[in-house]
This record gives structure tokens, sequence and C-alpha cells, in this order.
């Protein structure tokens, strides 16, 4: 919760911390800047700190986000290798963190915390005139019932069993990139490199900050849209089976 990651950063006598960057400069690729942000993590932990919180706010017309589940195995498997993981927690400051599929990735990719600061926010500026404190601790409890939900179908009964277990399948990413920044997992059927989704990265960011009239678009995720993301039981889908389901064959 904002608290929670506030009394953490006031007590860096207690918790020694390092706030570290996942944007990247226009223009600069996205391996580059993974690289930098690895050094920069291990450097803190060799100095003595216990706590990275890894971050990808203040976004502007020339920064771009790096995906934050990218980041953190970038720093999980770097710090791993050089035998220093154990040394400190990661702490996602997230704005791509949104649901709580999103919480599961993060956790199972190395997250010790993830804040999802962007959520957060929305939700104080939607409910600016209601109970947006309730608003805020039902989000929060949605998620933990959620991460609770993906725990307990693979039998897994503590948060620390799941962090960093890597128990995700992976589609449509390139066994190259998997192998390069997430090489616990094993590539399934290929699909986007680093520079398509550096690539999708820059576009977004381009909608964004290259109009001044931008509207936040709505990809239907939620709910169905025409154009938009495919679901299960679209409405097309329900008809077709209420169709088959109601269909009496000739005798």
């Amino acid at each position: 919760s904002p608290r929670e990651v506030r009394w953490l950063m006031r007590k860096y006598k207690k918790f020694k911390h390092e706030i570290v960057s996942v944007l990247a400069v226009k223009g600069q690729s996205f391996e580059d800047r993974l690289k930098e942000i690895q050094n920069e993590c291990a450097d803190a932990v060799e100095s003595g700190k216990r706590i990275l919180f890894l971050s990808d706010e203040n976004v502007d017309e020339n920064h771009l986000p790096i995906p934050m589940a990218l980041a953190t195995s970038a720093v999980h498997h770097d710090l791993v290798k050089r035998k220093i993981r154990s040394d400190v927690s990661l702490i996602c400051l997230a704005g791509d963190v949104y649901e709580d599929h999103h919480i599961s990735v993060l956790t199972t990719l190395g997250a010790s915390a993830v804040y999802p600061y962007m959520a957060y926010e929305l939700i104080r500026e939607t409910m600016a005139e209601e109970d947006w404190q309730k608003g805020m601790d039902n989000y929060r409890f949605a998620l933990e019932k959620g991460l609770l939900k993906s725990m307990a179908k693979m039998g897994i009964s503590t948060f620390s069993s799941y962090q960093g277990s890597m128990l995700l399948h992976t589609i449509g990413l390139q066994s190259e990139f998997l192998n390069t920044w997430i090489p616990s997992l094993k590539p399934n059927i290929g699909g986007d490199s680093m520079e398509a989704i550096e690539n999708r990265v820059v576009q977004r960011h381009q909608s964004v900050f290259g109009s001044e009239d931008y509207e936040m678009e709505d990809m239907g995720l939620f709910r169905v849209k025409r154009d938009g993301e495919s679901h299960g039981y679209s409405p097309a889908i329900a008809k077709q089976i209420r169709k088959r389901a109601t269909h009496q064959p000739e005798k």
C-alpha cells in the first residue's frame, strides 16, 4: 500500500535501500539499458543496500518504461548469477500492473513485493468524492485473493515458495530472448524478440506524447469490444454454444 512504501523509504537507517529507475532514454536500446540496470543493482547490493526499488515512475516525452516483468527477471537472474540475490529484496513500483495475474507473474520472476502505484492513483482520482481509501482496500484485497488462488491451484501455501519459482509457461516469446533475459523459462512456440517488444513500447509512448488530444484507448480487456481483445465467451461464441445446445437433431 502507499503507506507501507512510504514507511519503508523513511526507515532508511533500518532498511537501507536504493531506488533504481527502469526507464530508458528515448533512442536507447532496451538491451543496453537492462545491462546498466543490472550493474546498478549489483553495485547497490555490494554497497550494503538490502532493498531495491525497481521503479518505472516519471515517464515523460524523453523516457520510456521497460516492462516491469522484463526488468525484474533481468535483475533477479543477474543477482543469482553473481550469488548475491539472497542479500536483497526486490520491490517493484510498477505502473503497468493492475490485475492479480500481473502480480503473480512478477512474483514468480523474483519480486519480493509489488506496488501498483498507477492503479492506486487511478482509484484515488476516480473516487475523489467518495471513500477512496475503502476502494484501495478493496482493490488490494482482490489482488491478494487472486494471488492466493494462483498459488492454491499449484498446491503452494506460502508466498516464499512462490517467489522466484518460475512456475510459468511462455507463449509468443522468442527462444533467444528467453535464453538471455528469462533463462529459467523454456521456449515453446517462438514469437516476439526484444526488438519487437521495444517497438511496441515505442509506439505506445509516441501515441501518448505525440498528440495533445490523446485519449486512453479501450482495448476491450475486461469487456467485449468489437475491435478489441478476443474473449473466450464473447457474444458470438455464446450464440454458437446456445445454438448447438438447443439444436434438435433430425430423427
